[in-house]
C-alpha cells in the first residue's frame, strides 16, 4: 500500500486492491478552512432512498456434508460482513439467496452448471468451472465418481472460496455498473450434476435384475 505525499490536513492511500486498483481517499479536514467533500460514484451515491441493490444467489448440493460447500458459504457470509459498511457508503446493500439444489429439476431451474455457483446479478463469477473429484459428494451419490467446483483466484486454485475473489466481483458489479440479468445458458445440466442425482434410481435398478434402465 502507498501514500501520496499532500497538505497535512489530506491524506490519499492509493490500495492496489486486485486488478481494479480502485482509490480509497481519506480525508481529514477538521480544522481546514475549506470543507472537503468526498465526490460521488457515477450515479450509485445517493441516498438512502435510492439505495441500489447487489443480488448474490448461493447455489450448492450439500452444506452439510460436502466441505467445499460449508466452506464456501463461510466465505459468502465474512466477505459480506466485510464489504457491508463499503456498500452503504456509495449506496448499496447486498441481497442473499441461497438455494439448496437437492433434485435434478431444481438443476435444470437454475440451469446449474458446477457447485458449488456464485451468481452476482445473475452473472456467475467464474463461468466455466474448474472441477476435481469430490470425496463427500461422491459418498452422498453411492460411490459413483463426483467432481465438485475449484476456486481459480491469482493463479492459485483452492476448495474454499476466496473472500478476496469475491470482494473483487462485487466491487467489480458496482464500479462498472454491471445491471442485473437472468442467468441463462444452453448448456443442458451436465453428466457430472445428473450422476450426483442419478443414482440412487441406478442403484435401484442394479437390484431389479428385470430393470431395464
Amino acid at each position: 500500500m502507498a501514500s501520496i505525499h499532500t497538505p497535512k490536513k489530506l491524506k490519499i492511500i492509493i490500495s492496489p486492491f486486485s486488478k481494479h486498483r480502485h482509490v480509497f481517499v481519506e480525508c481529514f479536514a477538521m480544522s481546514c478552512k475549506r470543507k472537503i467533500q468526498p465526490q460521488p460514484i457515477q450515479e450509485w451515491t445517493m441516498n438512502h432512498k435510492n439505495t441500489k441493490e447487489i443480488k448474490i444467489d448461493y447455489l450448492y448440493l450439500d452444506n452439510n456434508s460436502c466441505n467445499r460447500c460449508r466452506s464456501s458459504e463461510e466465505s459468502l457470509d465474512e466477505a459480506a460482513s466485510l464489504i457491508g459498511p463499503v456498500l452503504e457508503a456509495v449506496g448499496c446493500r447486498l441481497s442473499i439467496q441461497r438455494h439448496h439444489i437437492n433434485s435434478l429439476e431444481l438443476a435444470e431451474a437454475f440451469m446449474l452448471e458446477s457447485s458449488p455457483s456464485i451468481r452476482i446479478n445473475g452473472r456467475e463469477i467464474q463461468p466455466k468451472p474448474i472441477e476435481t473429484h469430490c470425496t463427500e459428494c461422491s459418498n452422498l451419490a453411492g460411490g459413483r465418481a463426483v467432481d465438485c467446483r475449484i476456486w481459480d483466484y491469482r493463479v492459485t486454485q483452492s476448495e474454499k472460496l476466496p473472500i478476496g475473489l469475491l470482494i473483487e466481483e462485487i466491487l467489480h458489479t458496482i464500479f462498472h455498473n454491471v445491471r442485473t440479468q437472468p442467468h441463462y445458458t444452453t448448456t443442458p445440466v451436465p453428466s457430472n450434476i445428473r450422476r450426483y442425482f442419478d443414482v440412487s434410481a441406478s442403484v435401484e435398478c442394479e437390484k431389479d435384475n428385470a430393470c431395464s434402465c
